[in-house]
């Protein structure tokens, strides 16, 4: 008792809690709901909000995880960093989500400084400014270990990659579009021909 009485960490512990009166871990859990990530934050500061905000809704370790996870989801204003999270397997951790993120942010700000510059940004300068993304999955990770390496894709039916990634597909739909305006063309110039110039070409 003595030995706690000394301890600085205890003092303080009590002094706030003489300060800040308990909260019911319903509301508590209630105002966390209610969380959003400003978009002149960072993940980190949004998770450490909601990290301090969790300790008073009395949740159990992998609920506590999960829950921030879900606020992370439903409050990234980066719309690929959501789409990715989704697409995550059971026990997939804050700190992985953190790693991730701060990719996205990185890149997001990158490509924020290239708009105050007024340079172009095409497909291509994502491209160059997120290089670790995979093209087959679309997703970060260590060379050779890409998720969609078993997979068959649902577009072309080859595998190796996802049905949205796929190349194949992507170059099919992009000669069928060009073929498309072809013959729109051709048709607005025979459209256009007058009865004179049939005659005359006859």
């Amino acid at each position: 008792m003595e030995d706690e009485q000394k301890d600085p960490g205890v003092i303080w512990e009590h002094f706030e809690q003489q300060l800040e009166p308990k909260e019911n871990f319903r509301v508590a859990r209630l105002k966390l709901h209610y969380f959003n990530q400003k978009t002149d934050k960072t993940l980190d500061n949004f998770v450490t909000r909601c990290r301090q905000q969790a300790h008073k809704c009395n949740f159990h370790e992998e609920d506590l995880n999960e829950c921030i996870l879900e606020q992370i989801i439903v409050s990234t204003p980066i719309q690929d960093f959501h789409k990715d999270l989704l697409d995550q397997p059971p026990g997939y951790s804050v700190e992985q989500a953190l790693e991730k993120g701060r990719m996205y942010e990185a890149t997001s700000h990158s490509l924020q400084e290239l708009k105050a510059m007024n340079i172009p940004v095409s497909n291509a300068t994502v491209s160059a400014v997120n290089k670790s993304v995979c093209k087959n999955c679309g997703r970060d990770h260590p060379k050779n270990c890409c998720p969609a390496y078993h997979s068959t894709c649902y577009a072309c039916g080859r595998k190796g990659h996802w049905g949205q990634y796929c190349l194949t597909t992507k170059y099919r739909q992009q000669r069928e579009s060009r073929g498309r305006h072809r013959s729109r063309d051709q048709q607005q110039q025979t459209s256009s021909t007058t009865p004179e110039q049939s005659v005359k070409g006859q």
